[in-house]
């Protein structure tokens, strides 16, 4: 299940809501806004609330807790959740019967507690859905990753769905290019501002393609390179998840933490790889890198690109290199050639092709 539930943290001090922050942060919950305790009720009563929980971290004082949780109640319509040491059930139960819609300890399991509680958020909200969110990778350069982003992109733009893509590589990126378009407005943009982010100001520094597509391209003629932020990266995927169907992120490989992250975030990852030793070398050990960064195996598609009977390996050597078997094929076809140099995508251009057709399938696969 993806985990981007967007919350306010709160605490009686900065050093404790900072670092209930981090915790949330690294198990993949979107903290939008972060608040000592005096401030928060100031914050609640005067501003319209875009958040879809409440985290206060709890200081193991019934009393305390118990009318925290109920003025934060009387104020915010937002469901609570109290983090802290819960080994006393009477503590637990004075803080649901305050209000709390869940109580957490901060244990070892607290990454295990986090989700259960988002699932139940989830269930008992379902009109909190947003969309999915679907990150791009490959291990190495040269898989062809932007171009399956890109055209997974445009092919889960038609009516009545909405899609936008995110180019989150901060030195060169390609999206633009391969659509033909020149973006008045750069991702480099909206982290330079992320303060004033909200749904308003993404729909102005979107470029729009034809096909519905919506772009934020990093591609700069003076090569305005950017860095990444986790709590830019986080509001920017909730604020576009909120408001598109499925948000396409073309991701370099993640040699950074950053970029680690941002997986996190997704509901979907697929890898985009060549049938060649040296890249299923390369796909194994992103695999293992993710598997320590707690992401789940379910989540990630194996898409091999440009493949040719005549010159890959068999299907038995890739599962051996890999652990596992592909999950999709893409063949290897001179029209992503054509389509690149003209700026077509080749779902709407060249759909009648081999690629074409399989780009569309797979589109359809992860819907």
């Amino acid at each position: 299940i993806g985990m981007r539930a967007a919350s306010i943290v709160i605490a009686v001090n900065t050093a404790h809501s900072e670092a209930l922050r981090i915790r949330l942060t690294a198990s993949g919950v979107v903290v939008s806004e972060v608040f000592d305790y005096t401030h928060a009720f100031t914050h609640l009563k005067s501003n319209a609330v875009n958040s879809d929980i409440l985290f206060y971290h709890g200081e193991n004082d019934v009393a305390k807790d118990t009318l925290a949780v109920s003025k934060l109640c009387e104020i915010s319509t937002l469901p609570i959740v109290v983090v802290g040491q819960m080994s006393d059930p009477r503590y637990v139960v004075d803080l649901v019967r305050a209000g709390a819609f869940d109580c957490i300890d901060s244990s070892d399991r607290f990454e295990q507690e986090i989700e259960a509680c988002i699932v139940r958020l989830k269930r008992d909200m379902p009109e909190k859905q947003s969309g999915k969110v679907i990150s791009v990778i490959s291990p190495a350069g040269g898989c062809g990753a932007s171009t399956v982003a890109v055209n997974l992109g445009v092919a889960l733009s038609s009516s009545p769905h909405k899609s936008c893509l995110l180019e989150l590589d901060p030195f060169m990126g390609t999206a633009s290019l391969l659509l033909d378009l020149e973006p008045q407005h750069l991702i480099q943009d909206v982290y330079d501002h992320s303060d004033h982010m909200d749904e308003e100001m993404l729909e102005k520094v979107f470029a729009h393609h034809k096909s519905g597509l919506k772009l934020l391209s990093s591609r700069s003629n003076e090569r305005r390179q950017f860095k990444l932020d986790l709590k830019t990266s986080a509001k920017l995927l909730w604020w576009t998840a909120q408001s598109n169907s499925h948000v396409l992120v073309d991701c370099p490989p993640p040699h950074h933490s950053e970029y680690i992250n941002i997986l996190r975030f997704s509901d979907m990852i697929i890898i985009v790889l060549r049938l060649e030793f040296p890249c299923l070398v390369q796909c194994r050990s992103l695999m293992i890198q993710l598997q320590k960064a707690g992401i789940a195996e379910d989540r990630i598609l194996l898409v091999a690109n440009r493949c040719n009977r005549k010159v890959d390996l068999e299907a038995q050597q890739v599962k051996q290199a890999l652990g596992r078997n592909v999950d999709f094929s893409l063949p290897d076809d001179s029209i992503a050639s054509l389509a690149c140099n003209i700026g077509n995508p080749i779902v709407s251009e060249f759909i009648g092709s081999k690629l074409g057709q399989s780009l569309s399938k797979l589109a359809k696969q992860i819907t």
